[in-house]
């Protein structure tokens, strides 16, 4: 296969990065890869990766000769697609072994300007001041709230002044109808039964069948009434924290009971403690990045700037009336009432100190 730097020769990027991915998915019995890696392989190929364009070209430069991070990148999908765009440099950052070792046999030999990493407690290995831009996408969502503030603050550090920060999430409590469909998601990856369909996905393994495995293995000798008093009342521990909590009940030193509570985001029990679909305020997000150096604002309608390439003379002078419009609408609506009509949210960050 060529590598994608010899085919932009010859074709035109987008056609470049469909192609690549189109090759990953059709040669994928000779991939040492899991069956996931070529799911999001086959989904790039089929047009995924227009999504994605639309999210890169949100910073408010070209990534022509940029230094790219994905933050939460799985298996590195979205890192070639940076590439195609122009950047110079590109980096894959995942809290999972798996991912991360994938991405670098799979793309490593592809790109030499590809790095990839992984985090543990969102640490970034990176020097400060080393990137331009930093995608995180569908990520803030799953990390433990113990290290979200390190996520912070770490995006801020690696960060040049002027860089900027890109948050994109679906996760968007000021929307209600967002709110109320978080509810029983939660309840099915607290509770399960396994194997339940979510309104976004399906359940593996929920997170108090979790607690009881690993309590069996930790203390296979006490019974099952035990292990299932202690999985219920464990409830957003994780890794070590759970393990001695556990221990310590076991050795008669105490304990306080922790039992889910309906509405509330489920945590993995498993070492970095992922949360599923925790969702948040704008505001949140944009007050948080702020107290690190980074000025930051959610994207609401209007607010993109208008991509004009490629648009013949009426597509132009569409986007120009939809433009107007949603200026004048916006006069008469409220910020609140904006944020809450978007059913995620992007945040857009400056790094100003």
């Amino acid at each position: 296969m060529k590598s994608l730097l010899e085919v932009r020769k010859t074709v035109s990027r987008n056609m470049d990065i469909q192609q690549l991915f189109k090759d990953l998915y059709d040669r994928r019995s000779e991939l040492d890869a899991p069956d996931y890696f070529h799911y999001f392989s086959k989904a790039m190929a089929e047009g995924l990766w227009k999504d994605y364009e639309v999210l890169l070209r949100q910073f408010p430069g070209s990534l022509e000769g940029k230094d790219v991070v994905d933050f939460g990148c799985k298996y590195g999908h979205v890192i070639p697609q940076a590439i195609a765009m122009g950047a110079q440099s590109a980096v894959g950052i995942d809290v999972m072994d798996d991912y991360v070792c994938t991405a670098k046999r799979v793309f490593g030999p592809r790109f030499p300007n590809a790095r990839f990493y992984r985090t543990d407690e969102c640490l970034i290995p990176l020097p400060s001041n080393s990137a331009d831009y930093l995608l995180a996408n569908e990520v803030i969502s799953h990390i433990n709230p113990m290290f979200l503030e390190t996520f912070y603050a770490e995006a801020s550090r690696i960060l040049r002044i002027g860089g900027s920060i890109l948050i994109s999430d679906g996760n968007n409590l000021a929307n209600h109808p967002c709110q109320r469909a978080l509810v029983p998601l939660y309840q099915s990856w607290e509770n399960g039964p396994a194997g339940v369909k979510t309104d976004r996905d399906v359940v593996t393994e929920p997170y108090l069948d979790a607690r009881r495995r690993l309590i069996r293995e930790q203390c296979p000798e006490i019974p099952s009434s035990t292990v299932e008093y202690l999985a219920v009342n464990t409830s957003g521990l994780f890794g070590k924290q759970f393990q001695r909590v556990v221990d310590d009940y076991i050795q008669g030193r105490g304990f306080v009971e922790r039992p889910y509570r309906q509405g509330m985001y489920p945590t993995c029990p498993i070492t970095s403690g992922v949360v599923m679909e925790r969702g948040f305020y704008p505001q949140q997000v944009e007050l948080a990045l702020r107290c690190y150096g980074v000025d930051a604002e959610q994207l609401l309608d209007g607010t993109v700037p208008i991509e004009w390439r490629g648009l013949s003379w009426k597509r132009k002078v569409k986007r120009i009336l939809v433009h107007k419009y949603q200026s004048l609408r916006r006069l008469t609506q409220s910020v609140e009432r904006r944020r809450g009509e978007m059913a995620g949210f992007q945040i857009l960050g400056i790094k100003r100190w």
